[in-house]
């Protein structure tokens, strides 16, 4: 995505429940390597309190932005990770799902 002369690698991810964490993210790690300004969102299925998780971020200079619920029963699932700093995220109910709204400005940074 281009914005405002700024070049935004975009990746948008799905981890099934049952998909092991640490193949998921090597996987997206042979994905991201020399991306800048990179957004990576989706549905992850866990919370991303794990240390397996909290190691890929801290190897790869990413930060995860959602810290609150996104998801009915009250669990944080679906995630924004970024190599960005202070990025301003969003989430809001649904009605139609049990999945919440997740937003990212890029407008801001």
């Amino acid at each position: 995505v281009h914005l405002d002369n700024i070049v935004y690698n975009i990746i948008v991810g799905y981890k099934p429940p049952a998909y092991p964490v640490r193949r998921f993210l090597q996987c997206l790690k042979t994905h991201i390597r020399q991306l800048q300004n990179l957004v990576i969102l989706g549905d992850f299925n866990q919370t991303g309190k794990t240390v397996t998780f909290d190691n890929f971020l801290e190897t790869n200079d990413l930060h995860q932005y959602i810290t609150t619920p996104t998801h009915s029963l009250g669990d944080t699932l679906d995630l924004i990770i970024s190599s960005m700093k202070n990025l301003e995220t969003i989430t809001k109910p649904l009605p139609y799902t049990d999945h919440h709204l997740i937003v990212v400005k890029l407008d801001k940074i």
